[in-house]
């Protein structure tokens, strides 16, 4: 807009986090408050934990980034699972060598057993990240703003049954209190996450209904024209309607009446 100005409201022009990244954090940090919580095969004791989770936090948000790239739902849960398993081995790599004595003679035994345990293990993590990446795959191919707070909703309520369940479990089996302070700080923000979002989606959609109902005032739906400047403008929604700012007509009986040219501001769904 010229000098700077803008129409929409400040909170529908501030950066956004992309549906991916909420999807990618909330996978992460399921797993890494899990494996904090001391919910695997425990051959150390539990004194490794903090390791796990630190491999754990990172291999998850990986898994999920990557099963969104698939073209379907299905295929997202599918390439999780299995990366979940692979990447399940792999995470045993790091305690596997810590446990092994000093002369590395039990590391090809504690190697063995990774890849029995590990496998199931990561494939026990991948089914609800699986979930995760199928729920929100359909926000990932062309992000919207209410896309992106739709996964926001979507990632807060995962993470806050994941941290719900790494407490309960931790609990349960009598875990160390560390982990379950983790796993309830975990669910905590995950609420938060998703009242945020919850929030978000009310207020755009509150918003939108005024500006369909002819209660903004200058502005006005329409269809998306040739001539429009599409990559410049916010995309509420994913579609061919638009939001158009005419601030030098008075809105009155003519305004609604006659076609008068004025400036495409936004992309809202049909």
């Amino acid at each position: 807009m010229a000098n700077g100005f803008s129409p929409l409201p400040a909170w529908l022009v501030e950066p956004r986090i992309t549906p991916r990244v909420w999807l990618a954090i909330a996978g992460g940090l399921g797993c890494a408050v899990v494996a904090h919580a001391g919910l695997y095969p425990q051959f150390d004791s539990g004194r490794l934990r903090l390791v796990l989770a630190l491999t754990s936090g990172p291999f998850g948000a990986a898994v999920m980034a990557t099963a969104l790239n698939a073209k379907t739902a299905t295929r997202a849960f599918l390439r999780t699972v299995v990366l979940a398993a692979i990447l399940g081995v792999a995470s045993t790599v790091v305690p596997a060598i810590l446990l092994s004595s000093s002369d590395g003679s039990e590391l090809g035994v504690l190697a063995i057993v990774g890849v029995l345990f590990g496998a199931p293990t990561g494939l026990m993590y991948g089914l609800p990240l699986g979930v995760l990446a199928a729920a929100g795959h359909a926000h990932v191919p062309e992000p919207t703003h209410l896309g992106n707070d739709r996964a926001s909703r979507l990632a807060g309520a995962w993470l806050a049954t994941a941290g719900l369940f790494a407490m309960g479990g931790a609990l349960a089996f009598d875990q160390p209190l560390a982990g379950i302070l983790t796993a309830a700080s975990a669910a905590l923000a995950g609420l938060v996450v998703l009242v945020r979002g919850e929030a978000a989606l009310r207020q755009k959609n509150a918003w939108l209904e005024r500006v369909r109902s002819g209660r903004e005032p200058a502005l006005r739906v329409r269809p998306l024209e040739r001539g429009d400047a599409v990559d410049g403008l916010v995309r509420l929604g994913a579609g061919s309607t638009v939001v158009e700012w005419c601030p030098a007509v008075p809105e009155t009986t003519a305004y609604r009446q006659h076609r008068v040219r004025g400036t495409a501001i936004a992309v809202i769904a049909d």
